[in-house]
């Protein structure tokens, strides 16, 4: 969490530093052409990602530590501390995207905003194995939850689907077209990161994995 606030208050010291080089009006979404279609207030536009990160972090971080499964969840700290920051990190790499995007002749945000993906699934592909069975971090299918082998294997197989869609966008930024990388972001997404490990869950719910289940 520490490092999730340093982060937040690395964007804000760095919009602080830009700001009279800022203009009034900063893009602020962009659409399938990799084009602005959006645009905010300079005063939003910078406080907006750094109060998103930090919140999100908090709010993580603060369900873990009021959700059941204490025990597995304090055996899992370094892990979540990880997670934790890995959203901070994410966070502030989006808003050095934003900065730059306002201060550079092109608004574009390039193939950013995949390598930022990449990076974070790749983080959270080494993290999610790490952690033990609870109700707010990791692939918490109801199948994985009410079975520790389930669990086990699950995140295993998240954690590979992670590491793999990682290495796929990040292979898609050679791709010129921002419309295709968009393309292949949201497919590997839903396909390595949702689709394989829910459906893998689903499919040793119904073998005997030969381990107790979890009352609840």
């Amino acid at each position: 969490m520490v490092f999730a606030a340093g982060c937040a208050a690395a964007g804000l010291i760095a919009a602080a530093i830009a700001w009279p080089s800022l203009p009034e009006q900063m893009p602020t979404h962009w659409g399938v052409s990799g084009e602005p279609d959006g645009w905010g207030p300079r005063g939003v536009a910078v406080a907006i990602g750094p109060i998103t990160s930090l919140s999100t972090a908090a709010l993580i971080w603060g369900l873990a530590r009021l959700g059941p499964r204490q025990e597995h969840l304090a055996r899992s700290a370094g892990a979540l501390g990880a997670f934790v920051g890995a959203m901070g990190a994410f966070g502030l790499v989006l808003h050095g995207l934003i900065l730059r995007a306002a201060l550079a002749d092109d608004p574009s945000l390039g193939s950013g905003i995949e390598l930022a993906v990449a990076g974070l699934f790749a983080v959270l592909g080494l993290v999610v194995p790490r952690v033990k069975s609870n109700h707010w971090v990791g692939i918490r299918t109801p199948w994985a939850l009410d079975d520790e082998a389930n669990w086990h294997r699950t995140q295993r197989i998240g954690g590979f689907g992670l590491l793999g869609a990682a290495a796929v966008i990040a292979a898609s930024t050679a791709i010129p077209d921002p419309a295709w990388r968009l393309g292949i972001l949201l497919t590997a997404s839903i396909l390595l990161v949702a689709i394989v490990p829910v459906t893998a869950s689903w499919w040793w719910s119904r073998q005997d994995l030969g381990t107790p289940h979890h009352p609840g």
